[in-house]
């Protein structure tokens, strides 16, 4: 119905204007000379003056005081805004010709969207033909017109002939006006009458922000707030084009600036590239439109040869008067308050119109706009920025290790900008010239490259012919271009290869201190033992300190206010031992008070440092079994009985327990040690014992029990390649490689524990007396069981070691192994504790 209707007006009335114009010959450049001449031409004696004239409430509804009302053929009259703007002088993009009772410059914009009915009024009074009935055309006759752009240009080129053919029968304006009901004047600048235009899509973008009446915020705002209150919209008119004025007016007091129709502007484009044809411009979306539409900046484009029957696109005229300046002229200053009015100097609101703009290049690089870097575009990434300022913009880009290259590009409202470069590889020269390196930066990296194993030689502020070559050198071994310049990634890499030299070279110095310190493994050991009990765990590790006992020393060293090297010096080797000493001080007083609790008392326990001792026997060992393959075991520190669990000390925790007591084989209880006991008697009385007091007893670990019972010896006893029955309680009617150790007594039962002599670390008949549980899973090859304890779960034989009074000396080896199953008990089975050593 809507093309319909717009067909049958162009039917009735065939004016247009200036007159028939050949679509296909109207292109960008001569928008403003046709205009010019249909505007400046001759002016045609006036019309006949139309039989019929309407009441002005049927062309303007509701006329405000604030409205200019312009006259319109058949008595009719258009309703004008006065919109300010800031002056020519503030240079803003968008400045009035005209002047409100204030003098402040205004636009005049129509107040309404040009409606049928005041389209065929037009017609008919430039034609001199009929008005139109004041009840005809029906409801629709208050619709907007729907015009194709050469109509608009044409309505508004006739338009503008009436008006100055009928300038003398209406009075001049008064901006200042009385207050009362407007009345049908003719408003002029600087004495030239007004005509009828299009605005340029800069002015209607102004007017549709809110212009001066809004602050810097809302007039930056990228769509209409509340859109379904102020335009129809496919929302609520469901793209049927509705009466002009019955949706709520803006702040300026123009309606429909968005919804209902499309409104076209002077902007006509050049022929699109990919169509071959001239297009112009429309703004504020319409009655089909959604509300994501509506965007300030958005713009549809129209082919003029090609518009479809179904196009809901009309107009909203300016006046304006036949002088035309550009309307990209760049604004400058202007600076908004708080509340984005008016500034304390007077000046207005800034006002920002902006564009699109695209960068595309040939290698990644950065990309600037006016000196300000904006983003990055690669070949296959174009730079898309949106908020660019429309006019002309400096674009340039820099890519590592290429050259920089400017361009200056016009961005529009309407059509992005776009740049395109090729960038040039910078040559070596180039990119040291880049650095500005002064004599003092040249220096410095005469003396890196020295530092890295590259002499540059001397020199002042340039680099010599030595210099270069060390130069090259150096890139050559980083994988670098070998130039012989210095550029940024040679920069870096160097710095980074010097801090490298300088960090390894004070290692090696720390490191010598520190091997001066603490030469051997036991040392080493020793430090991280008293690193653990002081709270900094530094790990088990070996001969060396590893990343564990680094970072605990390093720790240690800040708790104590020294610089965290994580190296050992004397200094912190002294505040350690220091430390460690009242530690170990303060938890043996609460070991043994906790200890005197126990019934029948607690087992004496000897503290064994940490350390690193070589476990098994060697190939040349007399005896040796294939089971004990020698190989080096670090351990923490841990405590162990300095004498075998006593029947007194398991009867305690049978009577606490209601446990059944152990027989003695008739030999007595007391201070002999426990025995017919197995693995998991043992078990059963070390949780016993933690319960009771709070510390943590276990059976020793295998590995545990050879390196305490050696105590820093390497022999098959510790009393050397022999042992005597006054040392150890065996079978002496058996020798040990001819050594000796066939003393002839036989004493056929234990001793009471602490009857022998101790080994060097304090442990008494450690060999011989009884075998000795330990917690560990006996396997035939050493695979690390040997350091941990066995899962009570786990059912399978268990690791004895120490040999007893049953047996010859050659099973009192250090390194000799046996083992039978967690249930077994009888007469040559006792244990000895453990307690693992914690804060």
């Amino acid at each position: 119905m809507q093309a319909e209707q717009r067909r049958n007006d162009r039917d009735r009335d065939p004016a247009r204007g200036c007159g028939p114009w050949p679509v296909g010959r109207i292109v960008a450049a001569a928008v403003p000379l046709v205009l010019v001449i249909c505007v400046l031409g001759p002016a045609p004696a006036a019309a006949a003056a139309p039989s019929v004239t309407w009441d002005a409430a049927v062309y303007n509804p509701r006329p405000a005081p604030a409205d200019w009302l312009l006259p319109l053929p058949c008595g009719g009259a258009l309703a004008l805004r006065a919109v300010a703007t800031p002056g020519a002088e503030a240079g803003y993009a968008v400045s009035g010709s005209f002047t409100n009772g204030a003098g402040t410059p205004v636009l005049l914009v129509s107040k309404y969207e040009l409606t049928r009915r005041q389209a065929q009024a037009i017609r008919a009074g430039v034609a001199g033909s009929t008005c139109p009935p004041s009840e005809g055309g029906g409801p629709e006759a208050e619709h907007p017109a729907v015009l194709d752009w050469v109509e608009a240009i044409g309505l508004a080129d006739g338009y503008s002939r009436w008006l100055i053919g009928q300038a003398s029968a209406w009075p001049v304006c008064d901006p200042g006006g009385s207050g009362a009901a407007p009345a049908p004047c003719l408003p002029s600048a600087d004495g030239v009458p007004a005509t009828v235009r299009l605005p340029s899509s800069l002015e209607w973008e102004y007017a549709a922000r809110g212009g001066l009446a809004v602050g810097v915020e809302v007039f930056a705002r990228a769509q209409p707030a509340d859109p379904e209150r102020i335009a129809w919209i496919d929302a609520n008119a469901g793209g049927r084009v509705q009466p002009i004025g019955t949706r709520a007016a803006d702040v300026l007091g123009l309606h429909d600036v968005f919804g209902n129709v499309s409104e076209w502007v002077l902007d006509a484009e050049a022929a699109d590239p990919a169509a071959g044809v001239p297009v112009a411009v429309t703004r504020g979306g319409d009655a089909g439109s959604a509300p994501g539409d509506l965007e300030l900046q958005s713009a549809r484009v129209w082919p003029l040869g090609a518009w479809p029957a179904d196009a809901r696109t009309g107009v909203r005229w300016m006046l304006g008067v036949p002088v035309f300046t550009s309307v990209e002229k760049v604004r400058a200053g202007g600076s908004a308050d708080a509340e984005g009015g008016v500034a304390g100097d007077g000046e207005p609101a800034p006002i920002a119109f902006t564009g699109r703009l695209r960068v595309a290049v040939d290698r990644a690089a950065a990309v600037w706009v006016d000196g300000v870097r904006v983003g990055e575009a690669t070949p296959a990434v174009p730079f898309e920025g949106e908020g660019i300022a429309a006019g002309e913009r400096r674009i340039g880009v820099r890519g590592a290790g290429y050259t920089a290259e400017e361009q200056v590009i016009a961005v529009s409202v309407h059509r992005p900008g776009e740049a395109r470069f090729k960038l040039r590889p910078q040559t070596p020269a180039e990119r040291e010239a880049e650095l500005d390196l002064d004599g003092a930066a040249r220096s410095a990296i005469r003396a890196e490259l020295a530092l890295v194993g590259h002499p540059a030689g001397g020199g002042g502020d340039a680099f010599a012919e030595s210099a270069r070559a060390a130069l090259r050198a150096f890139q050559s071994a980083a994988r670098l271009e070998a130039t012989g310049y210095v550029d940024e990634p040679t920069r870096a890499r160097l710095a980074e290869a010097g801090e490298e030299s300088r960090r390894v070279r004070e290692e090696a110095e720390r490191t010598a201190r520190e091997e001066a310190l603490v030469p051997g493994s036991a040392e080493r050991a020793g430090i991280r033992a008293e690193l653990g009990l002081v709270g900094h765990p530094a790990g088990a590790g070996g001969a060396d300190f590893d990343a564990a006992a680094r970072k605990a020393l390093s720790a240690f060293q800040g708790a104590q206010g020294l610089a965290a090297t994580g190296y050992l010096d004397v200094e912190t080797r002294g505040r350690l031992a220091e430390a460690a000493s009242a530690e170990a001080a303060r938890r043996a007083r609460e070991a043994a008070e906790r200890e005197a609790r126990v019934p029948g008392g607690a087992p004496a326990m000897v503290v064994m440092p940490a350390g690193c001792f070589r476990m098994g026997s060697p190939a040349n060992e007399a005896m040796r079994d294939s089971d004990e393959a020698p190989h080096e075991v670090c351990l923490d520190a841990f405590a162990i009985g300095k004498t075998e669990v006593t029947f007194a000390q398991y009867d305690a925790f049978c009577a606490a327990t209601g446990r059944a007591k152990p027989g003695e084989a008739g030999w007595g209880r007391g201070a002999r040690p426990v025995i017919n006991v197995s693995w998991d008697d043992a078990v059963a009385y070390a949780a016993w014992l933690s319960q009771e007091t709070g510390l943590t007893y276990r059976l020793p670990k295998e590995a545990e029990w050879e390196y305490a019972a050696r105590a820093g010896t390497e022999t098959p006893f510790w009393t050397g390649r022999c042992i005597h029955t006054d040392q150890a309680n065996y079978n002496g009617t058996h020798d040990y490689a001819n050594c000796g150790a066939k003393t002839g007594l036989y004493r056929k039962q234990t001793v009471p524990v602490g009857s022998l002599p101790a080994n060097p670390w304090g442990l008494h008949e450690v060999l011989g007396n009884v075998w000795e549980w330990t917690c560990s899973e006996y396997t035939e090859s050493y695979a690390g069981a040997e350091q941990r304890c066995a899962d009570g779960a786990n059912r399978g034989a268990r690791a004895l070691r120490g040999g007893s009074w049953y047996f010859g000396p050659r099973y009192l080896r250090a390194a000799l192994r046996s083992w039978n199953l967690p249930g077994f008990r009888d007469v040559i089975l006792g244990f000895r504790l453990a307690r693992t050593l914690s804060p």
